[in-house]
């Protein structure tokens, strides 16, 4: 049987539906959201795994390093690289060249050899000897540097010592020129006044293709 509060308990009975079904929506949709987990986070080995185009990379120990391919830049053009600026050619003197000393008389026997750096006009040289048997055997194959070399009014004058005692001193001096390859020449030696041995001094010819130069030598 209806009465006049019939309508208001339908009425409130309907709101109370809606609203239930509209709070189970909402916690449904709570649920649903928090049961999702959320991305993991720092797991990019897809993506760095994929280069960009013209990279690498190199696995070391689980760590990344960029590949080393410096070796395929090409290096800026520098015509003047490793290049060094010309040095000056000097006009080689009189005395230069290797002389070879030998006995004055029918056995030539090789006394030793000066090798001499003498510069065009110049009134001194430097020297290097290597001795021979000429002179005596126990002097063969001896060397060392000369102490003076000298050139004045068409004469060498060199001074060296071959010998265990350093106050010795012996000197070679051109007597007659033969040639501009060829000289007369007397050895000497300070400590025996006797001793005078006659030598013919002749300059090796030099190896073809030696233009007359020289370049600079140090200290010179």
């Amino acid at each position: 049987m209806l009465t006049k509060k019939t309508p208001w308990l339908i009425l409130l009975a309907t709101a109370a539906l809606t609203l239930s079904a509209s709070v189970g929506c909402d916690s449904s949709a709570s649920t649903t959201q928090l049961d999702t987990p959320p991305p993991a986070q720092g797991n990019n080995s897809e993506a760095n795994n994929s280069d960009p185009e013209g990279e690498s990379t190199v696995m070391n120990g689980g760590i990344e390093f960029p590949e080393d391919n410096t070796d395929e830049i090409p290096a800026p053009p520098n015509p003047g690289l490793g290049e060094e600026e010309g040095q000056p050619l000097i006009p080689v003197g009189m005395l230069n060249g290797i002389w070879r000393l030998g006995t004055d008389d029918v056995n030539d026997v090789p006394v030793g050899y000066l090798s001499v750096v003498h510069d065009k006009d110049a009134a001194v040289g430097t020297c290097s000897y290597e001795m021979s048997l000429g002179a005596s055997p126990q002097f063969d194959g001896r060397v060392g540097s000369c102490d003076s070399v000298t050139w004045k009014g068409e004469v060498m004058t060199v001074t060296f010592n071959p010998t265990n005692d350093s106050e010795e001193v012996w000197t070679v001096t051109t007597s007659q020129k033969v040639s501009d390859d060829q000289f007369k020449a007397t050895i000497t030696k300070l400590k025996d006044p006797a001793y005078s041995l006659k030598v013919n001094s002749e300059r090796q010819l030099p190896t073809p293709g030696d233009d007359g130069v020289r370049p600079p030598t140090s200290g010179q």
